[in-house]
């Protein structure tokens, strides 16, 4: 029988006495006994304490005679907590930071996986210091190295739940940063002890006049430090890291829920390498971190072996390592393509009569593609036709980053992002007007919508029961517009081969709407499963495509 789960909440404070009452306002609605750790404040902060003691009983103050620094603060309180007999311990600071309302998902999260670290994935707005964002990315990158993994979204968000039996073992075994790299080190340890890690948006805020204890000299060179030990970590213990890793018992979670992997900083760096470098250089910088992702993706490892073996291709390690290393010399194109270095005369395409007579009645439409190939050569259509614009809808919570840096990599392109979370009577106005003034809409048919996984159509893809999405051919419905197929892929080292047809057009009226939207869903699949089989190993869909049915 599973123990029981007992919660409390641990606030660390030093000098904090502004913001603490606020703070302690806003976590008292969840019913938990609240600890504060007074790390060796100053007076007013002790007095503050104290009378908000006197006032709530909820809440107990542990104080530490001298100030030893965060970490050394939280592992009193967890300590505490632990010996108190509760099983976790949320963890929230006293700056204000934090929105104490998400609070309610991580302890639902933590409830459903109870062994689990749970942690916040962070949204920052306009107001927060670049300086602060671009140190945080260095130590992002520094856990994932030591890990070698990417399960950790970030490490230094002082805002998570810890299970406490792990916790503390790994507290007591280590000697841990008592200052703010305890953030990440205990984290890093907790995942090499075994602990599964989940991770939750939430914004954080950086109000003007907040007032932060970081030390940017002292605290940044022990950060380093710390770093550099547990990389030197890793290194002893990289077998057991590569071969086996924690499960998060997710092999049936939908695409849209998987976390995007890549930061913007490194999207970034990517671009601006190809452009100072060239393609021939980056390429293999890019096949090391094929295999870096090959050896860490087990999920996307299992799910290449369903598709490989769907299609008819022996599933071996040879075969997925082939179809990881195709998705990465896709991934290299769409730079190539966003930098401009790919144009019109690169490509191979003998049917552009259709696009033509588009562009010479100024008549809008809508393209279905799908992940097969690079469907960002539309980019070069947008760049090196005069007079063509064409919006893509993407769902921008999952490819935020990737689009935050197409965006940055080019910003002269008739190529517009539309944030599609859900079909919306907004979203269809806004392509509405697109339509009418003559632009193109793209959209991929081969992935359910975020917003309703449920309103998918059953068909047969590859010989086996499949869904597709309803959304994108109700669109085409709604839109009221013609509809073309555009898929692309690499024909050989040099040139790209367009394919480009008419697919539908509108019923016409509501009774037949149903009817041509199913028919056309099921069209879509056999057009995309021909493609699949002109070349198999150019499909990305890394995730478990026919196992959509749990959804």
């Amino acid at each position: 029988m599973a123990e029981p789960q007992t919660f409390c909440i641990v606030i660390p404070i030093y000098n904090h006495h502004a913001t603490i009452r606020q703070r302690v306002a806003s976590v008292l609605p969840f019913g938990f006994p609240i600890f504060i750790v007074d790390d060796g404040s100053n007076e007013t902060t002790q007095q503050t304490l104290t009378n908000l003691k006197r006032e709530l009983p909820e809440v107990e103050i542990l104080r530490r005679s001298e100030n030893g620094g965060k970490g050394a603060a939280v592992m009193t309180g967890l300590r505490h907590a632990h010996a108190q007999g509760f099983s976790h311990a949320l963890q929230i600071d006293a700056d204000l930071q934090h929105h104490a309302k998400d609070a309610t998902t991580l302890i639902a999260a933590a409830r459903s996986n109870p062994q689990a670290l749970v942690l916040v994935d962070p949204e920052y707005g306009p107001e927060v210091p670049r300086a602060r964002l671009f140190g945080r990315q260095i130590s992002r990158w520094w856990v994932w190295i030591n890990t070698l993994s990417l399960a950790i979204s970030d490490s230094l968000v002082g805002f998570r739940i810890y299970f406490l039996h792990p916790a503390i073992a790994v507290i007591n075994r280590n000697h841990l940063s008592p200052r703010m790299a305890f953030d990440f080190e205990i984290l890093v340890r907790l995942y090499w002890w075994g602990c599964p890690v989940v991770n939750l948006p939430s914004r954080i805020a950086y109000p003007a006049d907040g007032f932060s204890n970081f030390k940017a000299l002292r605290d940044n060179a022990q950060i380093s430090l710390v770093h550099a030990q547990l990389f030197f970590g890793m290194l002893w213990r990289l077998p057991w890291l590569v071969f086996y890793r924690p499960k998060n018992n997710d092999s049936h979670t939908p695409w849209f829920r998987l976390q995007e992997r890549g930061s913007i900083l490194g999207l970034r760096f990517t671009f601006a390498l190809l452009r100072l470098l060239g393609a021939r250089v980056c390429r293999p910088f890019v096949f090391l971190l094929v295999v870096y992702f090959f050896i860490t993706g087990k999920k996307a490892r299992m799910a290449s072996k369903d598709y490989l073996a769907h299609v008819g291709i022996e599933p071996t390690r040879r075969n997925m390592f082939r179809h990881f290393w195709s998705f990465g010399q896709a991934a290299l194109d769409k730079v190539l393509v966003w930098s401009g270095k790919i144009m019109r005369q690169d490509l191979l395409w003998p049917n552009r009569q259709p696009l033509v007579q588009l562009l010479e009645r100024q008549q809008g439409a809508i393209f279905f593609t799908a992940h097969w190939g690079n469907i960002e050569i539309i980019r070069a259509l947008s760049l090196s036709s005069p007079g063509v614009k064409v919006n893509a809808l993407m769902f921008l919570k999952q490819g935020a980053n990737f689009a935050a840096a197409l965006r940055w990599a080019n910003r002269q392109s008739d190529f517009k992002i539309i944030a599609l979370e859900t079909i919306s009577v907004a979203t269809i106005s806004q392509l509405r007007e697109c339509v009418d003034r003559g632009e193109f809409v793209v959209i991929t048919g081969d992935r359910l919508a975020q917003g309703a996984p449920d309103r998918k159509i059953a068909t047969t893809f590859l010989g086996s029961p499949a869904f597709f999405p309803y959304g994108p051919f109700l669109l085409a419905e709604l839109l009221h517009c013609p509809s073309f197929l555009l898929f692309c892929h690499r024909k050989n080292r040099q040139q790209y081969e367009v394919f480009f047809e008419p697919f539908a057009e509108p019923a016409g009226d509501k009774r037949g709407r149903e009817a041509a939207i199913e028919e056309n869903a099921q069209r879509f699949a056999k057009h995309l499963e021909t493609m699949v089989r002109l070349s198999p190993f150019e499909w990305y869909n890394f995730y478990n495509f026919w196992g959509q049915a749990t959804i």
